[in-house]
């Protein structure tokens, strides 16, 4: 992978690595490998590192709690059928239980609200 910034804006731009890239005087040109010019890429692209890996912004409690209350809600509306569940279905009805135990918890993790720890849910 090949990145580029855009001087004027900042925004990265990632290429592949059979992206033929020529230079000639400080501007450069994009060819895909099958020879197509990429022509509707900004001018002032300059090569650079790659940017950092997107990390979400800390969650706040009370962000957490409404996230973990609707994933309860989710819950609670796929246990319904569950409810009258066959002998085969009872599995199933138990990892659904044991995820809104997990979901009700998340407040006592050490790292609560910042790190949290979600649980997955049944599939």
């Amino acid at each position: 992978m090949k990145y580029f910034v855009n001087t004027a804006d900042r925004q990265v731009f990632a290429f592949e690595d059979d992206v033929e890239i020529v230079e000639r005087e400080g501007v450069y040109s994009f060819t895909t490998a099958d020879g197509v010019p990429l022509d509707s890429l900004p001018t002032m692209l300059v090569p650079c590192d790659p940017p950092p890996p997107y990390e979400p912004p800390p969650m706040d409690a009370t962000t957490a709690v409404a996230q973990r209350d609707a994933l309860l809600a989710d819950a609670t509306l796929r246990m319904g059928p569950l409810l009258d569940a066959t002998p085969a279905e009872v599995v199933s009805l138990k990892a659904w239980r044991q995820y809104r135990v997990a979901l009700n918890r998340i407040e006592q993790q050490a790292g609560f609200p910042a790190s949290i720890d979600w649980p997955k849910a049944p599939v």
